[in-house]
């Protein structure tokens, strides 16, 4: 493998804040960048508001104020040819609210007055948690709306804010902190620390895997939805196969806690964002992951361990 490390010791780094409510760990989900790069979407602040930042200036932007309580998760759609997509925001109050963003104005506009950029309505209101939505997710194209609440449920509505379904929870306790679906259908959630469920786009459980000895932190699945990564308090970043969640391939170790992972466009690289502030980036093959490999004295060899 290929690894690049970047320290948290740039000169052109950006400050968002003060602001934010200590009652809340700050998480992946608790930040959105918008498709351009231009705009960072941030949660978790004590007045109960998320905020718009330009990445260039860190200029709060907008102030938004639509939940009840503290904002603790964020997440956007696919966008359009105009760049402009949803957002989905989860917050303590158990509701999510989906809001529209314009690219081209490069800020949150009202549904019903698009020209309007201040104090802009939510598009919809999702209800039926009774809990603090931990994670969420939102996709235009399938038209619907994933969020899971603290010791809950994860519900799918759709973006005009109907419930279509509740996803059968392994324990009557377990809390969903992450999820994410795959292009097909397939849809991972994490619950607690170190649980993984695969579920079909219709809530049905196929799957389980525990990692007993890993806190996972972040997850991602690749562009085609066959494998899943994901990065923990260890340190390991781990590439599983997502029809049978089990794993088959694991990166060195890293000297901290994996914060966040993100996979580049083109699929060749794996992003980790570390509890130190550092970034470390691995080179990775999907392409070969599966694919038998000969050693030098014939015999087949575990193609699941190097990664060209």
């Amino acid at each position: 493998f290929v690894c690049f490390l970047v320290l948290n010791t740039g000169l052109h780094r950006r400050h968002l804040g003060d602001n934010f409510d200590e009652r809340i760990s700050q998480r992946h989900q608790s930040f959105v960048v918008t498709a351009d790069n231009r705009f960072i979407i941030s949660t978790g602040y004590w007045d109960k508001s998320f905020r718009v930042q330009n990445t260039d200036m860190a200029r709060t932007t907008q102030v938004l104020y639509g939940h009840f309580d503290i904002v603790t998760c964020a997440c956007r759609s696919e966008i359009t040819i105009a760049g402009n997509c949803f957002i989905a925001t989860g917050s303590r109050d158990s509701t999510v609210c989906i809001w529209i963003w314009n690219g081209t104005k490069g800020a949150i506009v009202d549904k019903e007055y698009p020209n309007q950029e201040v104090n802009p309505s939510p598009a919809a209101i999702l209800t039926g948690h009774d809990t603090e939505i931990v994670c969420v997710w939102i996709s235009a194209e399938l038209g619907i709306v994933l969020s899971g609440s603290e010791h809950g449920l994860v519900l799918q509505h759709t973006l005009q804010g109907e419930i279509l379904r509740a996803f059968e929870n392994p324990s009557d306790m377990a809390t969903p902190r992450l999820l994410s679906p795959s292009n097909d259908g397939d849809i991972i959630v994490c619950y607690d620390r170190s649980k993984l469920s695969l579920y079909t786009l219709n809530g049905k459980l196929m799957r389980q895997a525990i990692f007993e000895e890993e806190t996972i932190q972040s997850l991602v699945l690749s562009a085609d939805g066959q494998y899943t990564v994901i990065g923990g308090d260890r340190g390991f970043v781990q590439i599983i196969r997502t029809h049978d969640l089990q794993p088959i391939y694991a990166y060195p170790q890293c000297d901290a806690s994996i914060r966040s992972l993100a996979i580049t466009h083109d699929q060749k690289y794996i992003i980790a964002g570390l509890s130190t502030g550092c970034l470390i980036v691995f080179n990775v093959n999907f392409n070969v992951l599966n694919q038998p490999r000969r050693d030098p004295t014939g015999t087949i060899a575990n193609s699941t361990k190097p990664i060209q």
